[in-house]
């Protein structure tokens, strides 16, 4: 990690959308076989990391039978399996896995199990990442869970580090906040002009800066964020840098597209439903959550948002 130069940028967004886990119904008839690979509605891709202090992205994933969100994730070449979420499968006696690997990972096996689950690739998966979707025989409790072993193209066994969302040294100190406290100060700084029905309830902020090397891709950095309330609505707003150079243009939103109508503005999906960001010079300010593209449109009109490179 390198410290980082302090260079002030002021921007101001005028315009003209951990581990979570929820079962769905499940909407396939998969039978309980001692493994199955992944099938149709099997999704898992990245998006951009809000909460101040996450380094890298996070993860957001659905099967026929439950979704969820994993964050942060921080893909290395050292680590072949960079991430697994396990949770229940098609049946009440199916436990499933949801694995998250480099490019070097053409398959992957389970313990017990004969034949290996191939990883494929997908829209939501750039820089060559790549994802499995499991299913082992029987409901295995944490402390019976065995990580999915990574198989190269040959089928032999990738020697590297376990999967570990955040590993040592990818880490931001950070200092939480909540209502009445005033957020802390910081090299990233967030406010709102006046809003009726606005209220600032709680947020993290990035003490000091660093940049980080060695991720694959062109990971995100999180200095800051703030958690409002907008006429009883949660939305969470942050500032995103750029986490090999911060100060430098950070990478596109995953899989953005413009806001028609808004100039400059453009959505993506975020780690809590849609989410939508304006570029502030070496920065995201970004706005998820909230009811509607509407009331999170209304928030980033009204933000203000400092960097102290």
């Amino acid at each position: 990690m390198t410290p980082i130069a302090a260079v002030v940028m002021t921007a101001a967004c005028v315009t003209g959308g951990l581990l979570l886990a929820a079962a769905s119904p499940a909407a396939s008839s998969r039978t309980a076989a001692s493994i199955a690979a992944a099938g149709q509605g099997d999704q898992l891709q990245l998006v951009v990391p809000v909460e101040g202090g996450l380094v890298g992205w996070c993860i957001i994933y659905s099967t026929p039978n439950r979704s969820g969100a994993k964050c942060p994730v921080v893909p290395t070449a050292a680590r072949p399996i960079v991430a697994e979420s396990w949770g229940t499968g098609s049946h009440p006696a199916v436990t499933e896995t949801i694995a998250l690997t480099t490019s070097a990972v053409s398959a992957v096996s389970a313990y017990g199990v004969q034949s290996p689950v191939p990883t494929r690739t997908g829209a939501g998966l750039p820089y060559g990442l790549r994802a499995a979707f499991v299913e082992v025989q029987g409901q295995q409790s944490a402390a019976e869970r065995r990580p999915l072993t990574p198989l190269g193209s040959g089928g032999h066994p990738i020697a590297g580090l376990p999967a570990s969302s955040t590993p040592a040294g990818y880490r931001l100190e950070s200092r939480a906040w909540r209502r009445p406290a005033l957020a802390p100060r910081g090299p990233c700084e967030i406010s709102a002009t006046p809003l009726a029905g606005l209220t600032a309830e709680s947020g993290r902020v990035v003490l000091r800066l660093q940049s980080f090397k060695g991720i694959i891709g062109r990971p995100f950095l999180s200095c800051a964020d703030v958690e409002y309330q907008l006429d009883s609505s949660p939305l969470d707003a942050g500032v995103v840098l750029d986490a090999t150079h911060p100060g430098s243009a950070p990478a596109a939103l995953p899989q953005m597209t413009p806001l028609p109508g808004h100039q400059g503005v453009f959505q993506s999906l975020g780690w809590s439903g849609r989410l939508l960001g304006r570029r502030i010079g070496g920065a995201w300010l970004v706005v998820e959550g909230g009811s509607s593209a509407g009331q999170r449109l209304t928030l980033l009109e009204h933000l203000r948002a400092t960097v102290h490179f």
